[in-house]
C-alpha cells in the first residue's frame, strides 16, 4: 500500500511540473493566475495575457498603455521603457477609471491588474517619480473595488514602504485633496482589520504629523460607521 501510495504521489508531482512548464513566466515582473476558456479553468501568465489581448477595438490611450506594458516585459532592465510607461500612464482618476474601470467593461478593464502590478513594481523601482503620478490619481479617487482598489493597495503600500517620500508632497496639496486621499485609503469593506491603514497611522504619529493623523483618523472612524 505504501509503494502504491508513493507511485501515487509521484505520477501527480510529474503531472504538476508538467503543467506548471506548459508557461514560463516571462520576467520578474510576471506572474501566474487561473482563468477560464470555453468553460475550462486554465492557469497562465500576465504575459501571455498581454500578447493575447485583442487590440483592435481599444483606444488610442488605452493601445498605448498596452504597448507600454509589452515593452517593459519583453525589456525588464531598459530603463528608458520604465520611465516611459510611467510618464505615459494616466495623470488623473477621470481617465484612470475610464482605461481600467469602464462601467461597460471594455478598453483595458478585463486586465486592469496586469497593468496596475506593474505600476506597482515600478513605484518600488523609481519612487521618487511614482509619488506625484500617485497623488495626482487619488486626489479625487473613490473606492469601488477593481481596478480603484488596486490603486489603493498601491497607495497604501508606497506610503509604508516610502514615507519620506510621500509626506512632503502630499503636504502640498490642498487641505480638500489631503481630506479625499485620507478617505480612499479607509474606504475598505473592513477597515476595523486593515492593518495597513494603522500603520500609516502609527506613521505619521511617529513623526509628530498632528494634524494630518487626526484627519486620517477621522476619515477612518467615519468609514466604520459605515454598513459594509
Amino acid at each position: 500500500m505504501k509503494v502504491f501510495n508513493s507511485i501515487i504521489i509521484f505520477l501527480f508531482l510529474i503531472l504538476c511540473n508538467d503543467i506548471y512548464a506548459q508557461e514560463q513566466l516571462k520576467n520578474r515582473y510576471d506572474d501566474y493566475l487561473w482563468h477560464f476558456v470555453n468553460s475550462k479553468e486554465v492557469r497562465t501568465t500576465y504575459y501571455r495575457l498581454l500578447l493575447d489581448t485583442d487590440t483592435k477595438t481599444l483606444s488610442d490611450f488605452s493601445k498605448r498603455q498596452h504597448r507600454n506594458t509589452l515593452d517593459v516585459y519583453e525589456h525588464p532592465d531598459d530603463e528608458k521603457l520604465k520611465l516611459k510607461f510611467i510618464n505615459e500612464f494616466p495623470k488623473d482618476f477621470k481617465t484612470f477609471l475610464s482605461i481600467f474601470h469602464r462601467n461597460d467593461f471594455r478598453e483595458l478593464y478585463a486586465n486592469s491588474h496586469i497593468y496596475l502590478d506593474l505600476l506597482k513594481h515600478l513605484s518600488d523601482e523609481y519612487p521618487n517619480k511614482v509619488v506625484y503620478l500617485l497623488l495626482g490619481l487619488s486626489r479625487d479617487a473613490k473606492w469601488d473595488a477593481d481596478a480603484t482598489g488596486d490603486l489603493q493597495d498601491i497607495l497604501t503600500d508606497y506610503i509604508i514602504n516610502h514615507f519620506n517620500l510621500f509626506i512632503t508632497p502630499f503636504k502640498k496639496l490642498s487641505a480638500k485633496d489631503q481630506k479625499n486621499i485620507s478617505v480612499f485609503l479607509a474606504d475598505v469593506e473592513t477597515i476595523a482589520t486593515y492593518p495597513e491603514f494603522y500603520t500609516i497611522l502609527n506613521l505619521l504619529k511617529e513623526r509628530n504629523e498632528t494634524k494630518l493623523y487626526e484627519m486620517f483618523l477621522i476619515s477612518k472612524k467615519e468609514r466604520m460607521k459605515q454598513e459594509h
